[in-house]
């Protein structure tokens, strides 16, 4: 296999990815992290082994907690709404 091919399209999602903001540049930078990890430990580099093993955790990390805060805030909206709907309903049944 022809590890060079596999950095040149690592490269290539790590610079498509800055185009791009929020959970997109995460996933695409994620991407290239990880073909960038395969070049490193095929080569034997540990320098690209750690950074991009370090990127990549961090970008997990980041989704993953940016996932939790998304469910966590529909939960919550969700509970404000059934209240909302409460008081509403309350409001008009006694008119």
């Amino acid at each position: 296999m022809n590890w060079e091919i596999i950095g040149y399209i690592g490269s290539g999602f790590v610079l498509y990815s800055f185009l791009w903001e929020g959970r997109k540049l995460r996933i695409l930078n994620s991407i290239g992290a990880l073909l960038w990890l395969s070049y490193g430990i095929a080569m034997g580099s540990g320098s690209i082994i750690f950074l991009n093993g370090a990127i990549l955790l961090i970008h997990l990390r980041k989704l993953s907690i940016k996932r939790g805060e998304k469910i966590s805030l529909k939960k919550s909206t969700e509970k404000n709404l059934k209240k909302t709907d409460k008081k509403n309903f309350k409001k008009s049944t006694r008119t």
